[in-house]
């Protein structure tokens, strides 16, 4: 089996410890892991995934140190892409021993998608605060030692409320400049963004493009025009 898919939408404790159990009986065979299951906790052990090639994860952060040790086993990843909820403070300490190349010397598409923070059912998030600030920040220096992506996405989509709670502002564009092979990009527009900055900001390599604005950015309809100025027409 090379690539393995697992969707639910149930919050099943044992899920990622079984799936562990599953790996362990591949060997080098399995080369793509897709988990997606928002409701499910990632605890207790990470996944080793030192042979996977495409790592694709939808769930719930409750460890920096799992989150850690999971990025530490990427050396092979060609694909990591990551869309999580947290209940745990500071995840973003688990990107910061990540920044070079080294951590993943063959990663050509990355994606980092937050979802948000999650509440118990008294509405009480476990982190004691909604706000991680170094989070895109930590998340933009792995993406600016790896210049040879292909395809990049960034995306706080709790940030719609308060992004630079979790570090999303302009500065997070400043990434695209350094990576010279960018082909597919989509990005979340902060607020502090210019549509003409953000149009010389990505880089000419890119043909395709995707932007989300929050309602408090300052892009309006004719964004796509400031932005023509600066991209490449293929062809």
């Amino acid at each position: 089996m090379k690539s393995f898919t697992f969707q639910s939408d149930y919050e099943e404790p044992d899920n990622i410890s079984d799936i562990q159990q599953f790996l362990t009986t591949q060997g080098d065979a399995l080369h793509t892991l897709i988990i997606n299951n928002r409701s499910a906790h990632y605890l207790d052990s990470p996944l080793f995934i030192s042979n996977l090639r495409n790592l694709h994860l939808s769930l719930t952060i409750t460890s920096v140190d799992c989150l850690n040790q999971l990025l530490e086993g990427g050396r092979k990843l060609e694909s990591l892409q990551l869309e999580v909820f947290s209940n745990v403070r500071g995840i973003s300490k688990a990107f910061r021993p990540h920044p070079g190349q080294g951590s993943f010397p063959v990663l050509r598409e990355f994606a980092f998608i937050f979802l948000g923070v999650e509440y118990d059912d008294n509405g009480n998030g476990d982190v004691g605060e909604d706000e991680d600030p170094d989070l895109f920040p930590a998340v933009a220096e792995v993406v600016r030692g790896h210049p040879m992506l292909e395809a990049l996405c960034l995306s706080c989509r709790q940030g719609s409320e308060n992004p630079e709670a979790f570090g999303y502002t302009a500065a997070i564009w400043g990434v695209l400049p350094s990576l010279v092979c960018l082909r597919t990009l989509s990005m979340d527009v902060p607020e502090d963004l210019s549509s003409a900055l953000g149009g010389w900001l990505v880089p000419r390599t890119v043909v395709a493009l995707e932007v989300r604005v929050y309602e408090e950015a300052s892009w309006g309809m004719d964004c796509a025009v400031s932005m023509s100025l600066y991209l490449r027409h293929p062809g």
